[in-house]
């Protein structure tokens, strides 16, 4: 019996270790008690990391009991805590480290600030990028009121002194109208941060002292030290300003390691700016005043550091006729996972597309929302989201939600910048020539009776959507038919059967893709390169389907032929085209 109890003790001990806790907690500072936004959190054991909101809240999952996690922030001491400690806590307070200083002019003739950045500008040139995921989200006010919230994940390539090559992973917009009935639209706000390189000016936003080698730096900056720490970090903070006043420079901070040269932080402001990246959508419309706040926090535990967040903030004054408009906009940039990108979506979007036309066409995947890896909302974003919900649109937000409008609705009644280019297939609506706008030409009746012509001056494209990500240990997927206007035409003139002959189409597609889904969840232990494999094969057969189809429906001149094929598409689907369509009641063409 003593044996058995035993056992059984050391098997409970075991498995208590191996419990998966979940954090929440805040992080203040000690003396003031107020939130620190943006601090590094990162397990010792899993290395996983996040990074606090503006209410400096984070919430970490999956930890061991028996982990601890560091957390940090410029200026502050480092703490250490077991993840059981916060099964009784719920704040964490910092502590201030250094000592702050009477600020001094270094004068231009001083080499010993500007060697500092020299230094450190030589070493962010040969700074190694790292393949990222990038939890992207920006808000913005519009004479005061709620108009925008977007949120979204994302690859890039991220070093010390740039994010590039960003692409999209899965986003989600809040939309209200403003109170002169329009839309405001940030449409390329995370391409416009990303033209920040430390290191190399652009035509997009003002300069920094690190862009300009030492000689250039001091005819085009002046530098101050301001504050001192005594402390690990062994920092210097020195501050910056451009000669001359012509709102083409930042104005700004920089935090230096005195021994390494690695950058841990910068601020970067701007007002009246004249060399900015924005530009009215509208014509008549003027960009009146432009300021602009950034802050780029490094994070420390990677070799050589590396980018951890940027936050920023501007705030545009825009006029048309004599209607000033004034706008704030604030966000951030959080990059975390590196060197272990998302698995993007395998879908073939048009090259000219922004990434807000992609969000609206994507879907609402529930389960990768619920397993993603972004800040908490803070207090204020939940009144946002709460205010664009009663009185604007949400999408991607959920898919049962009245007050979200669905994809090609939210396209065509709310926002007509957008164009219906993609189509979600659905058993509760049907393509329309005519509604869907595909190329379409006036042509003779000579050209219409001549079938190998006719197979020349139509052509309908469709694609499967699949999204790939994980869940725990393993993967799972999201799939889905699209239908692309883009790379889809009709050039005949229209007959009794020509709609019919495009839902067939996409229906036999949306027959392909579960078959594909069967097959997939027939896979014992799918990973990346079998789910692919499936998939290729389904893109194949899709491209087999429609020659097969087209040449025997004779793009819905042969009824015969369609009928089979609509009968096809009823036993699987349930959905009766020639009914829909009335092809019966309609007489044929000649």
């Amino acid at each position: 019996m003593i044996r058995i109890i035993l056992f059984f003790w050391l098997m409970l001990h075991s498995l208590t270790g191996f419990t998966q806790m979940v954090i929440q907690a805040g992080v203040l500072d000690k003396e003031t008690r107020q939130p620190l936004s943006f601090c590094g959190i990162r397990s010792k054991a899993s290395g996983k990391s996040c990074i606090s909101n503006e209410d400096g809240v984070f919430r970490l999952t999956g930890l061991p009991e028996k982990d601890s996690i560091m957390i940090s922030y410029l200026g502050y001491k480092t703490r250490t805590l077991s993840v059981g400690w916060f099964k009784t806590h719920t704040t964490v307070y910092l502590e201030k480290s250094g000592i702050v200083i009477d600020e001094f002019v270094i004068h231009a003739g001083d080499d010993y600030l500007f060697e500092i950045l020299a230094n450190c500008r030589q070493k962010l040139r040969s700074a190694k990028q790292h393949p990222s995921k990038m939890y992207f989200t920006l808000e913005t006010t519009y004479n005061n009121q709620a108009v925008e919230m977007l949120e979204s994940y994302n690859n890039c390539l991220v070093s010390n002194c740039c994010t590039e090559d960003i692409h999209l992973k899965n986003g989600r917009i809040g939309l209200a109208m403003t109170d002169d009935n329009s839309y405001f639209v940030s449409l390329n706000t995370s391409q416009a941060v990303s033209y920040i390189n430390i290191t190399e000016s652009n035509a997009y936003l003002p300069d920094i002292p690190l862009q300009f080698s030492r000689n250039k730096m001091k005819k085009n900056f002046k530098l101050t030290r301001l504050t001192t720490a005594e402390d690990q970090q062994n920092s210097v903070h020195i501050g910056f300003s451009p000669i001359e006043n012509d709102g083409k420079a930042f104005r700004g901070e920089l935090w230096i390691h005195k021994t390494s040269f690695g950058i841990q932080k910068i601020i970067l402001e701007g007002d009246q700016l004249r060399t900015h990246p924005f530009l009215p959508m509208f014509p008549g419309t003027a960009v009146d005043s432009v300021g602009i706040k950034i802050v780029l926090n490094y994070d420390p535990e990677i070799p050589g550091g590396c980018l951890s967040n940027i936050s920023f903030n501007y705030s545009l004054i825009f006029s048309k006729s004599e209607n000033k408009r004034s706008i704030q906009t604030k966000g951030l940039m959080y990059f975390y996972d590196y060197d272990n990108p998302f698995i993007l979506p395998y879908f073939d979007f048009d090259p000219s597309q922004n990434d807000y036309r992609k969000i609206t066409f994507m879907p609402y995947n529930p389960s990768f929302w619920s397993n993603s890896e972004g800040l908490m909302y803070t207090e204020k974003q939940d009144e946002m989201i709460s205010f664009l919900r009663k009185n604007g649109v949400l999408l991607n937000y959920n898919h049962h939600i009245i007050n979200d409008i669905p994809v090609n609705e939210f396209i065509k009644l709310k926002a007509k910048f957008f164009e219906d280019n993609y189509v979600w297939w659905s058993d509760t609506s049907r393509l329309s020539l005519k509604n869907n706008r595909l190329n379409k030409d006036t042509l003779t009746a000579q050209q219409i009776y001549n079938p190998k012509l006719r197979s020349e001056l139509s052509k309908l494209r469709a694609q499967i959507f699949l999204d790939i990500y994980p869940v725990g240990d393993s993967l799972s997927w999201f799939s889905a038919t699209v239908f692309d206007v883009f790379n889809s035409f009709y050039k005949l003139e229209e007959i009794n059967t020509t709609d019919c002959f495009l839902n067939i189409y996409f229906d036999l597609c949306e027959i392909e893709r579960r078959k594909m889904e069967k097959q997939l969840s027939l896979l014992r232990s799918p990973d990346r390169a079998a789910i692919e494999s499936v998939y290729q094969q389904t893109l194949a057969s899709i491209d087999s389907l429609y020659d097969i189809y087209r040449k025997k429906v004779q793009t819905g001149f042969n009824q015969t032929e369609l009928r089979k094929y609509n009968d096809h598409v009823f036993k699987e689907t349930g959905i009766d085209n020639f009914k829909i369509f009335r092809v019966d009641e309609t007489p044929a063409n000649p």
